[in-house]
């Protein structure tokens, strides 16, 4: 990885600023980011890949799968921006399609509102583990959180991603859950939770999945990286 930083800012479209934040990309020169592609049809994306060919981004070690991605998508990262990595969803909550088993070994299933299934992560390249979604259930759901503690000590983990979490309980009304992560992070506090996780868990990519800008997200990668001393 580029400078040796493992907190990347990434380009995320849950709230369809994908593209002010490849507006950043560029005018910063930024050569290395994280891309979330996961709330846009196949049509944007292409919308949104045409868009990055025009930037300075040489490598994107983590590209987040949606069940729509096509094999021809991932093949694209790999051979233009040396993308190593993926993650998806379990199945579970979103169906994985039998076409991506080529690239199985490469793409790591994520911690969601679930408990991993041992024999799903056994079956591709290990976890990818959200931090913002583990607190969220060790504050909420202990049992999965301990069953997903397992998995972390037994499997490995070949990238991560990182919200914040802040003291404001919400509810999902689309999976009916409570929840205190959040995209959209206030003040470096929404961080202290990493505190409570040995540096064991920290794999060498974690992805900053962020609606701030990508200023926010570089300065907030800095203070990270001092702060947790990683």
């Amino acid at each position: 990885m580029l400078k040796n930083n493992r907190f990347l800012s990434t380009i995320t479209t849950t709230d369809k600023n994908h593209f002010r934040k490849l507006a950043e990309v560029k005018e910063l020169g930024l050569e290395e980011i994280c891309l979330f592609p996961t709330t846009i049809a196949y049509e944007e994306r292409k919308s949104l890949y045409r868009e990055l060919e025009k930037t300075r981004v040489k490598k994107i070690p983590l590209v987040h799968l949606r069940e729509d991605f096509k094999v021809e998508e991932i093949e694209y990262f790999s051979i233009r921006y040396q993308t190593e990595i993926f993650n998806t969803h379990p199945a579970e909550q979103s169906p994985i399609p039998p076409e991506w088993l080529k690239y199985k070994k490469r793409i790591y299933i994520e911690n969601t509102l679930y408990a991993w299934d041992k024999k799903e992560v056994q079956n591709f390249g290990g976890i990818c583990l959200d931090f913002a979604h583990l607190e969220d259930t060790r504050r909420l759901r202990r049992e999965i959180y301990q069953k997903n503690l397992e998995i972390i000590g037994r499997f490995f983990c070949g990238c991560g991603h990182l919200s914040g979490v802040n003291n404001e309980k919400k509810y999902s009304r689309k999976f009916g859950v409570e929840y205190y992560s959040d995209h959209l992070f206030r003040d470096y506090s929404d961080f202290d939770f990493l505190k409570k996780y040995p540096k064991k868990y920290f794999p060498e990519i974690i992805a900053l999945e962020l609606e701030n800008p990508i200023k926010e997200q570089l300065k907030l990668s800095e203070y990270l990286e001092k702060k947790l001393n990683l």
